[in-house]
């Protein structure tokens, strides 16, 4: 998992979508320095954080993190239903 990539990758769609931070931030529930560490690579989104972000940027979970790591696609069951859950919030908030 690259940490520059990854936050370049957040850069570009959160640019897209036309956000800032605060505004995407806002939509995943997260402090606004929370995803500026994650544009300069210094940390990385958690699970749901990457779920929901993948989500509103209309990409895959593995297209997001790469090839190097394949997560929430086989899962089932509590957290499958969760995943869906918060995917469809954050995606109502969005109004995309």
């Amino acid at each position: 998992m690259d940490k520059i990539k990854i936050g370049q990758f957040i850069t570009m769609h959160r640019r897209r979508l036309g956000m800032t931070q605060a505004e995407l931030a806002k939509l995943l529930g997260v402090s606004n320095k929370k995803v500026s560490r994650w544009e300069r690579g210094l940390h990385v989104p958690n699970y749901d954080d990457v779920l929901n972000a993948s989500e509103l940027f209309g990409v895959s979970v593995e297209d997001f993190m790469g090839t190097e790591c394949r997560i929430g696609r086989e899962g089932t069951g509590a957290k499958g239903d969760h995943r869906k859950r918060r995917g469809r919030s954050v995606l109502a908030s969005a109004n995309v």
